[in-house]
């Protein structure tokens, strides 16, 4: 069983050989490229999707900030009713920008000195969690913490395919055996514990270890009589990447972690699970990549065309991979449709490529092909007739793409609009 198609299934639609965006013309809306365009439609359904699968669960969403961190999407998911989660004072500064209570933002930024705990403990952050022996010894250093409101990190030692945080060779988090010592030797008496496996959680044996790792967590603190005063159950709701407005196909992608067999529903019954696991313990979750995925898009126009002496056709757009660094940096996949000839078929194969002075600035895995392993299909399919001046669009690129965006080769940042 494959997830449901996105809720932007229903704003992006092709209309009389027209693809329109919430009754909009992708064509009007981009304008001067590279863009990226985001449907605060999409977000509010994705908001309401969530919220409708915690609320049996009586589980809180807090939105993971890191994955767009603009004004407008913040400012429009605080009027919504999340909360904020993030990873650094910056992110922090943002939240309290958008006038949200103190208390409905999370912190879970690695590195923090005494300094930092005490400041946003000070600040009236709601939740802190710790993500090292060093900073759980620096936190009972300031003597008078309020343990309820602090978590430690766990690492569970369980890993993913990519995009993995919680694997014995990632940085983050203590094991369990640590937090044990270190409540023993303190004498701590109440703590949260934060567990995150990493964006993209696809697989449902993924869930199933995740509910044993809180299991044995649980026992762990109720034999040494720890009270439990939440627990943040980090985020990962995978969302769909092969759904287009038109067929495209997926040769020589590995669709499995791109067409997740975990959908909305499976995670309503994990959250279930969860919930009878700890009676009325708070618990929040961290979504950012499931609220912000579909509703973006990154609209982007040839600017280039050559074709090799073996036949091979390419396209040379105005976006690069410092527009769309997921592609790059996890070799992650992002359909790419033709806006301007939406209505022909897209069945002719091209490289296609950015405008940088640099070998991987393509949309394709170039170090993984050179050694016979690529992660990401060699050719991407489009209309025949695909030209210079041709409006192109990856889709499902909201979460992160925006953030990571840099000005290498002084190439401008893309600009953005929310419609």
């Amino acid at each position: 069983m494959r997830c449901e198609p996105n809720n932007i299934d229903t704003e992006l639609r092709v209309v009389d050989g027209t693809l329109v965006l919430s009754g909009r013309p992708l064509e009007s809306i981009a304008g001067e490229t590279p863009i990226y365009i985001y449907s605060m439609a999409v977000v509010k359904k994705n908001v309401e999707t969530l919220r409708e699968i915690c609320s049996e669960a009586d589980v809180e969403p807090y939105y993971a900030v890191k994955a767009l961190s603009h004004p407008a999407i913040l400012d429009r998911l605080v009027g919504l009713g999340m909360g904020l989660e993030t990873v650094s004072l910056g992110e922090v500064e943002k939240a309290l920008a958008t006038g949200i209570d103190p208390g409905r933002i999370i912190y879970n930024g690695i590195g923090k000195n005494r300094w930092v705990i005490q400041n946003l403990l000070d600040m009236g952050i709601g939740i802190v969690n710790l993500d090292s022996e060093y900073e759980f010894r620096e936190a009972v250093e300031l003597g008078s913490v309020d343990w309820s409101r602090i978590g430690v990190r766990l690492n569970m030692d369980i890993s993913k395919e990519v995009l993995d945080t919680a694997s014995r060779t990632s940085k983050f988090g203590v094991e369990p055996p640590i937090l044990y010592r270190l409540i023993e030797k303190h004498g701590v008496r109440e703590i949260g514990i934060h567990i995150h496996l990493g964006s993209q959680i696809s697989e449902r044996n993924l869930l199933r270890r995740y509910m044993e790792a809180i299991e044995r967590v649980l026992k762990g603190l109720e034999q040494r009589r720890v009270r439990l005063s939440f627990l943040d159950i980090g985020g990962g709701l995978p969302k769909n990447y092969l759904w287009s407005p038109v067929t495209l196909p997926h040769t020589e992608l590995d669709t499995r972690l791109f067409s997740p067999e975990i959908c909305m529903h499976a995670y309503r019954g994990f959250l279930m699970r969860i919930r009878r696991l700890v009676g009325e313990i708070p618990i929040y979750i961290e979504p950012g990549r499931y609220v912000v995925g579909d509703a973006g898009l990154l609209a982007t126009r040839v600017i280039g065309m050559k074709e090799r002496l073996d036949g091979t056709r390419w396209l040379i757009l105005d976006a690069g991979f410092t527009h769309l660094l997921s592609g790059a940096l996890y070799k992650w996949y992002f359909p790419l449709v033709n806006a301007s000839r939406i209505g022909e078929p897209h069945d002719t194969p091209f490289r296609v490529a950015g405008p940088l002075c640099d070998s991987d600035d393509v949309f394709h895995d170039y170090e993984g092909e050179k050694v016979g392993r690529p992660r990401l299909p060699r050719y991407r399919y489009l209309p025949g007739e695909t030209s210079v001046g041709d409006l192109l669009v990856f889709l499902h690129v909201g979460a992160y793409n925006y953030e990571e965006a840099s000005e290498y080769n002084s190439i401008p940042r893309p600009r953005v609009v929310f419609v």
